[in-house]
């Protein structure tokens, strides 16, 4: 059984102590914690318990992780708060969809929003060689910086993806007339994730080169060209991309 928990204290002088449920327990660094990263106070974690009720194995829950739960929460109760204007739940784009919701934003627009959500926090959106194989969501590739991957925190980046993948859903709450423009923020916030990914790898085949550079000759070259990133965009980059034009389209219309 798995619960979330918050670190009391660290392990720096004897045995560590967390807090899941109300509830205090020590646990060590030695066999119990299954994370790169120290643990620190105010750290939250995942605690895996075992049969009699006693801590076994303790994760640490990265920011980005939190960060993604908050996305998840905060959609749900958009559609939630939709259920509650229209009453009824509409069957075709989800049992949580209400008529509400669904009359003053539209089925295209609704499905639009749930894909772009989708092709950004799940779908594979960009396939990074080098140094990094595995095709990532556009959340993980926004957390590849060297800073992010060191404290597990996207920082403004991660909060200006929630923001602006969501700011569709609250256009038709706004009477103000720039409110439409809420539209475009998926399809600006898309934009500036390339340049800031696009700059990160210019930086990640910089150093490559100039660490072949630094070594000299075939073995160099060979090495480098191993390090060096290549990148290419996945099915869910298009899809996020799609979506987001059609929302910019709405911002154009004046809807």
């Amino acid at each position: 059984m798995t619960k979330r928990g918050r670190v009391l204290r660290d392990t720096n002088a004897g045995p560590g102590l967390l807090t899941v449920g109300g509830k205090q327990y020590s646990f060590l660094l030695e066999g119990m914690w299954r994370s790169e990263v120290p643990p620190r106070p105010g750290m939250t974690v995942d605690v895996n318990f075992d049969s009699d009720g006693a801590p076994a194995e303790v994760f640490a829950v990265s920011e980005s992780q939190i960060a993604k739960e908050q996305a998840k929460r905060a959609f749900s109760g958009a559609l939630r708060h939709g259920e509650a204007l229209g009453g009824a739940v509409t069957g075709g784009i989800g049992a949580s969809v209400g008529r509400g919701l669904k009359r003053r934003l539209g089925p295209l627009t609704i499905a639009a929003e749930v894909l772009l959500l989708l092709a950004f926090f799940v779908l594979p959106d960009l396939r990074v060689g080098g140094f990094v194989s595995p095709a990532l969501s556009g959340w993980d590739a926004i957390g590849l910086s060297p800073q992010t991957q060191m404290t597990n925190d996207r920082g403004f980046l991660s909060l200006l993806a929630i923001i602006c993948l969501l700011a569709p859903l609250a256009t038709p709450f706004l009477k103000q007339t720039w409110a439409r423009w809420l539209n475009a923020a998926p399809v600006a916030f898309l934009l500036l994730a390339c340049i800031v990914l696009g700059r990160q790898l210019q930086s990640a085949t910089a150093a490559a080169g100039n660490m072949g550079e630094e070594l000299g000759g075939a073995a160099g070259r060979e090495l480098a060209g191993q390090f060096g990133p290549t990148y290419s965009f996945a099915s869910g980059a298009y899809l996020a991309l799609l979506c987001a034009i059609y929302l910019l389209t709405r911002a154009f219309k004046g809807q």
